[in-house]
């Protein structure tokens, strides 16, 4: 099946992409922007204050310790575009999904010769909890600092003394937040890199902190109001694609769909609140591995968050791109959310009666393997200080 850059290989594919509402074309996807129908987002970042007719541009990413330079050629696009008149963009670091969601979460890779080798700055057992959940353990990230200082200066890149610079300064974050959780460790590094390698850092907000200010919870119970409609149309829009030879990225949906996960208060591991439908009214309910069950009322005829947004430990699934629909005027998206986020904007017109924002995605990611000289690390980059590549 075709993939995004199957898709942005082919005219077709473009013309496909672009009756669908995603642009490839940075000044095409701006001119169409319109202001967000909502405030919340814009009041939480202090937009409304700046200039209320604002148009606000989003992208997200999981907050990965290191970044393939296919991954940041959304902040590319980012920095670009904040250059446009009236327009502000700022990122959604995703820290409510698993830690093992993807390894570039808990650990990276330096390579040696032919091969490469891991360095793990999470400790074992924490692949099934969220990244905000899984506290760090000092001694362990020494230990990677040792065995990447000694891979760093093994890989003879030349002058030892700024080399031994760029290590001291990158150790000296990891040790600043050697306490701290794995997605703030993660942002820092993040932030760190972006600084030294780009010389810009994007305007950001954790999505945790978009949650705990209930920022997402009036889409969420939108969704909870009009979920037979959802899981129909979501479904149908799957089978849609596949029928047009392209692959989803998602599964189809099962009756008792939630989008909705929740952190269990034992032992943190993330789990899908499922929908219970009894007698005296409507439920998420889960059972965690731990033998911990749980059980939020939801209401009787209009459903709410109440009960779960109180407790700290949800988060939402892949519904994302729905839940800011009318909190920003355009969303920059990736390889896999631009493609899912197609069932996404069938979902929004065809159940929620909301008109879906424009998507933009970068044309780079039509190209063919990695575009960094060398090694495909932002952290390899800035240690062997190597320039950026513009993605």
């Amino acid at each position: 099946m075709q993939l995004l850059s199957d898709l942005l290989h082919s005219e077709r594919g473009r013309d496909f992409l672009l009756t669908r509402g995603i642009f490839s074309e940075p000044g095409d996807f701006a001119s169409i922007l319109a202001r967000p129908e909502r405030t919340e987002l814009r009041g939480f970042l202090g937009l409304d204050k700046e200039a209320p007719d604002l148009k606000l541009v989003c992208s997200g990413q999981q907050i990965y310790i290191d970044y393939h330079f296919s991954v940041l050629a959304k902040i590319v696009l980012m920095r670009y575009l904040i250059n446009q008149p009236g327009l502000a963009a700022f990122f959604i670091w995703h820290d409510t999904d698993r830690s093992g969601s993807d390894p570039l979460i808990t650990k990276f890779e330096w390579p040696m010769g032919s091969k490469t080798y891991p360095i793990k700055i999470a400790p074992p057992g924490k692949i099934e909890v969220e990244t905000r959940f899984v506290e760090l353990d000092p001694d362990l990230l020494n230990k990677a600092l040792e065995t990447l200082k000694n891979y760093v200066f093994q890989s003879n890149f030349g002058d030892k003394a700024a080399t031994r610079q760029r290590f001291n300064e990158l150790k000296e974050v990891f040790l600043h937040n050697n306490r701290a959780n794995l997605s703030e460790l993660n942002f820092q590094v993040t932030s760190f890199l972006l600084k030294k390698q780009f010389g810009w850092n994007p305007g950001a907000a954790m999505l945790s902190g978009l949650l705990s200010n209930d920022i997402l919870t009036a889409e969420v119970e939108l969704i909870l109001n009009n979920l037979s409609g959802y899981v129909q149309v979501y479904n149908a829009a799957i089978e849609e694609l596949q029928e047009l030879d392209i692959d989803p990225q998602v599964h189809p949906l099962a009756e008792d769909y939630l989008p909705l996960y929740y952190s269990c208060e034992v032992d943190d591991r993330r789990l899908r609140l499922l929908h219970l439908d009894g007698q005296d009214g409507h439920y998420a309910i889960a059972r965690c591995k731990c033998g911990q069950e749980y059980r939020f009322f939801l209401g009787s005829k209009v459903l709410s968050l109440t009960e779960i947004s109180q407790s700290g430990r949800w988060g939402p699934d892949v519904s994302l791109p729905v839940l800011l629909n009318r909190q920003v005027s355009g969303l920059i998206m990736g390889k896999s959310s631009a493609l899912y986020g197609l069932i996404m904007k069938e979902v929004l017109a065809k159940v929620l009666g909301q008109k879906p924002v424009p998507f933009l995605i970068p044309k780079s990611l039509a190209g063919a393997g990695s575009v960094a000289e060398g090694y495909d690390s932002v952290i390899y980059h800035y240690l062997a200080g190597k320039e950026q590549p513009l993605v």
